[in-house]
């Protein structure tokens, strides 16, 4: 198991201090919709591949008011462009918070086929909460071998997400960490598998 953050816009990080804590991996916000690059996008990238972190990038979706294959050619399109979408970074992960008042288990399918298609990446992560795993987003219609999921679910012990399979990778645990190099709240999340497994 390995310590990990997640961060965007909200965060300014000093890589070194993050690491020097014992984290090794982080989740970067890329994207949001159909028209959004999150400013620090970059500056994050470079300087946490320049401490030696393991890093992929995310997406938040807009299933409210985007169809799938727009918001996935959005973000497979610049995390191509950075060199995020291939083997030895984290897998392009769909952060999914947003309804869409209809089949939202079609929504991701469609989704994780369409950035499949654009990246060559079949690995991917699905990140939501427990809740949201087990009332909305119907995992069956759309979980393969290659799909792996990012539980967030606080006040739980890291680890013990209280939606917990055998595709569970990660647990997002809190949202109001303290780290050395971040002023103000992080998110804090252990991964529960080799993360050179994430990374093929």
């Amino acid at each position: 198991m390995s310590s990990g953050i997640d961060v965007s816009r909200h965060q300014d990080v000093n890589w070194y201090g993050v690491r020097d804590a014992g984290y090794e991996w982080a989740y970067i916000k890329a994207t949001e919709g159909i028209g959004y690059v999150d400013p620090r996008f970059d500056a994050h990238v470079n300087a946490a591949r320049s401490v030696g972190f393991t890093i992929g990038g995310y997406h938040f979706a807009r299933p409210d008011t985007n169809p799938p294959e727009a918001d996935a050619e959005h973000f497979a399109t610049e995390l191509n462009a950075r060199g995020l979408a291939g083997e030895g970074n984290l897998p392009p992960c769909l952060d999914i918070e947003r309804d869409n008042g209809g089949d939202l288990a079609e929504w991701v399918r469609v989704f994780i086929a369409e950035t499949r298609r654009i990246t060559g990446r079949n690995q991917m992560v699905v990140y939501a909460s427990t809740s949201w795993f087990q009332d909305k987003l119907n995992p069956d219609h759309w979980l393969d071998d290659d799909v792996r999921l990012w539980v967030a679910h606080y006040g739980r012990p890291p680890g013990q997400p209280g939606y917990l399979t055998d595709k569970v990778c990660a647990h997002q645990y809190t949202d109001e960490g303290r780290l050395p190099g971040i002023d103000g709240y992080v998110d804090l999340n252990l991964c529960m598998v080799e993360l050179d497994d994430l990374k093929r």
